[in-house]
């Protein structure tokens, strides 16, 4: 039975000329589990809010085609009222939170449903364990980590008991116990008949699927069963591979060294090393990062640089020697236009107007950055972490901070920083990446540096 039929779905987001989805059909059946694949800005995110309803409900632009959920049209339903007919997670789980506490974001949907208190309660219970709540439950999602941040969105949608459960890159930002505990809930919740629609770069999940849907510049370029979906289908889905001559302009090696410590914790990192700092959600790494860029003054020890304390370190020289890369990319955009997020900081330096034409092109065509004049805002998430990722580039620094820098990314790019990533050690530069995923930290790391809730080893 189908639950789920797109026909002709075009849709265009206001103030733009090129449509994000273009003539899209697919039926889903009831019961299914569909992957959906692509690369960045394909139409992946845009295709998930048509089916959960955040377009056009929320999300405004011009909208062609017809959207059924569950035999109902999807934009003459309420969002509120389909909690529990479907579910949709976010891929940047702060744009999914509305309250205070961890615990009233979890009940928030199930009070629209009417359900009692001791029923509320029950489904809180519910959720928790499976989730790892239990000891968050009374914290602000301003206060966690994004793994943790994944784990309340997942569970604020799944506490409703959906039908339809749509994940935007489910898993992402979780460590390895997070991902297995959210991959054996997908397959109770499948056991169970409800529908399960995974928008991926992830093959863990997306291999897991009965059936799975390319997308390539907002048309569908196949839709298959997983067992039939070849190398070659997803080969159509990416650009062309090709490695520009330079890694980065210049190249410059730096004869410097990095001595940072945390609480008890004492180690140093020569020039050329990478560093790999891994650790369960909520143990640090984001913090450690921060501490090591000096956004952040340590409470007790002393973070050095080369014989000198960060905080001693005159602002000007700390940006242009040390670069961070954030999870969350809104954090770090903030320019009007491309162009200005990539020229800021090169500005601020002083440098002069070739040099900066020059660094800007690199970024352009290594990174293949749309138009120069576009909002960074109006980017997709991995756009906007590739962008964020080229503006901390254009830099040169010498000392990288990078948390998580292959969240969010495709196949193709993962190669590009494949190819960054032994550019940098064969510049000297010194790298510090904190990850969960065991593939990226295999390829590089010097070290490995294991932080949890207890400290770092």
């Amino acid at each position: 039975m189908a639950i789920i039929e797109l026909e002709e779905v075009t849709f265009t987001y206001a103030g733009r000329e090129v449509p994000s989805l273009s003539a899209v059909s697919a039926t889903i059946h009831a019961g299914e589990m569909v992957g959906v694949v692509g690369a960045n800005g394909s139409g992946k995110t845009t295709m998930g809010y048509c089916i959960a309803g955040v377009i056009p409900n929320l999300i405004r632009g011009r909208l062609v085609g017809r959207i059924r959920v569950s035999d109902t049209e999807a934009d003459q339903t309420q969002l509120h009222r389909r909690s529990d007919r479907i579910g949709y997670v976010f891929q940047d789980a702060d744009n999914q939170f509305v309250t205070l506490r961890v615990r009233d974001e979890l009940t928030l949907g199930l009070r629209g449903l009417g359900l009692s208190a001791s029923a509320c309660q029950e489904r809180l219970e519910e959720v928790s364990e499976p989730f790892q709540l239990s000891a968050i439950l009374n914290s602000s999602p301003d206060e966690l980590s994004m793994g943790q941040k994944q784990r309340v969105a997942l569970a604020s949608v799944m506490i409703a008991r959906p039908q339809i459960l749509v994940l935007d890159e489910p898993g992402t930002t979780l460590d390895r116990f997070g991902r297995a505990r959210l991959l054996q809930f997908l397959a109770s919740l499948r056991e169970r008949g409800v529908t399960l629609l995974l928008f991926s770069h992830d093959e863990d999940f997306v291999s897991r699927t009965d059936r799975i849907i390319g997308l390539r510049n907002g048309h569908i370029a196949f839709d298959k069963p997983r067992q039939e979906v070849a190398e070659a289908d997803y080969e159509r889905l990416w650009p062309q591979e090709s490695h520009p001559v330079d890694y980065l302009p210049d190249g410059f090696a730096y004869p410097r060294a990095v001595r940072p410590a945390i609480g008890s914790l004492s180690f140093s990192l020569r020039s050329g090393q990478t560093l790999g700092v891994v650790g369960p959600n909520g143990s640090g790494k984001s913090t450690l990062l921060l501490l090591l860029a000096g956004l952040l003054e340590p409470t007790n020890g002393r973070i050095e640089l080369r014989g000198r304390s960060l905080q001693a370190i005159d602002e000007r020289d700390l940006v242009s020697e040390i670069g961070i890369l954030f999870q969350n990319p809104n954090h770090q955009l903030f320019a009007a236009t491309i162009r200005e997020e990539l020229t800021f900081g090169l500005h601020n330096l002083g440098l002069p107007a070739a040099e900066i034409e020059r660094r800007m092109n690199w970024a352009t065509a290594f990174f293949r950055l749309p138009a120069l004049d576009t909002d960074p805002q109006s980017l997709s998430y991995g756009w906007r972490r590739i962008l964020s990722l080229a503006a901390v580039l254009v830099m040169d620094p010498f000392l990288l901070l990078l948390d998580e820098p292959e969240l969010g990314l495709d196949a193709y790019f993962r190669r590009r920083f494949a190819y960054l990533l032994q550019g940098w050690k064969e510049g000297g530069k010194t790298v510090v990446i904190a990850s969960h995923d065991p593939a990226l930290l295999s390829k590089s790391p010097d070290g490995l540096l294991w932080m949890d809730n207890a400290g770092c080893s």
